[in-house]
């Protein structure tokens, strides 16, 4: 997959290898797009929901390697998020 390359990369630096997935309500996400500039199609943005839904379900994520899979499944939650890079 797409991510393997990435996780690789982390492994080799020694960092930890952290997966922060946006499982929200479609109603929402779709709300969200039409209210961008820059509106994604509307099949484009279902079938993105149909493969996170099955990502996350399959706990797909821990079996890619991620030492920390964190959902976040509301506006609220993602909106209270703050990630800090701590130099090593």
């Amino acid at each position: 997959g797409v991510r393997r390359p990435l996780i690789a990369r982390a492994r080799a630096a020694g960092l930890p290898v952290i997966a922060i997935v946006l499982d929200l309500d479609p109603s929402a996400v779709r709300h969200q797009n039409a209210g961008r500039p820059r509106i994604v199609d509307a099949d484009v943005v279902d079938r993105h929901l149909v493969t996170l839904r099955s990502t996350v379900d399959d706990g797909r994520l821990e079996l890619e390697g991620f030492d920390q899979v964190v959902v976040l499944r509301t506006a609220q939650d993602a909106a209270g998020v703050s990630i800090e890079r701590v130099p090593r």
